[in-house]
């Protein structure tokens, strides 16, 4: 494609184009002549992830260059950065409303409605019902997300991954929250006002959120590495 056809691609103008080029942001196209370059799906991949690093966590174009390189031939991994920078950009966090109305929630999570039945059934979603319609939270539009994200990648009920695993994890996760607001409202009580307790609790919530994420992710890593450990059909790289 030539260089009008990025533009219309990406929506980024020709002068950013080029600058994304002189720093190494973009691999080189092939050369035409002396002023004409043919650019492909690459260099439009590259774009829109440049973007999404700068829109969704706020990066100095130094530090993507970094990022990139680090994820340069690792389709896998950059599949696993789009995801990251999907469920957990700040934008969202501030600007995210509510959405009103079944149909339109299933529009934004591309969730099916007999898989939404059944989430809202178990507790997983849970909309608040105003004025005979339903109402879903920003949290319920991430977790119907990356509900219909496992879909996409193949944890399919075909494939023998039933959804019921989703209960099971809300009844253990449901237990951990509980203790651990108990044990902080019980000890907050004892050496916090009421309103120095309700302003780091609000905080908490957000970093106490974060550990669990990575301690999950730290946990399962490391549980799935060893059980491929030593498969000599897995190169060094995780690469069949």
């Amino acid at each position: 494609m030539k260089m009008r056809d990025l533009i219309r691609e990406t929506g980024v103008p020709k002068q950013t184009i080029h600058h994304y080029l002189r720093t190494g942001l973009l691999p080189k196209p092939k050369k035409l002549g002396r002023n004409v370059a043919e650019y492909d799906h690459r260099h439009v991949e590259r774009i829109r992830l440049v973007k999404e690093l700068q829109e969704n966590f706020f990066l100095p174009l130094s530090v993507i260059k970094k990022i990139l390189r680090k994820y340069r031939n690792k389709p896998g991994d950059q599949a696993l950065l789009r995801i990251r920078g999907e469920y957990f950009r700040p934008l969202d966090r501030l600007l995210a409303g509510q959405i009103r109305g079944e149909a339109a929630f299933l529009k934004v999570t591309a969730l099916r409605p007999e898989r939404l039945a059944q989430y809202e059934a178990w507790g997983i979603i849970t909309p608040q019902t105003v004025e005979g319609e339903k109402v879903y939270s920003y949290d319920d539009q991430v977790l119907g997300k990356i509900i219909a994200q496992w879909r996409e990648i193949g944890l399919t009920a075909e494939k023998g991954f039933e959804p019921y695993v989703l209960k099971e994890t809300l009844d253990a996760f449901r237990e951990i929250v509980e203790r651990g607001q108990r044990h902080f409202l019980e000890t907050a009580a004892r050496s916090m006002s009421t309103r120095e307790a309700w302003e780091v609790g609000r905080v908490a919530l957000e970093v106490t959120a974060l550990y669990y994420y990575h301690l999950y992710l730290k946990l399962a890593r490391e549980r799935f590495e060893q059980h491929f450990q030593g498969d000599p059909s897995i190169s060094q790289d995780g690469r069949l």
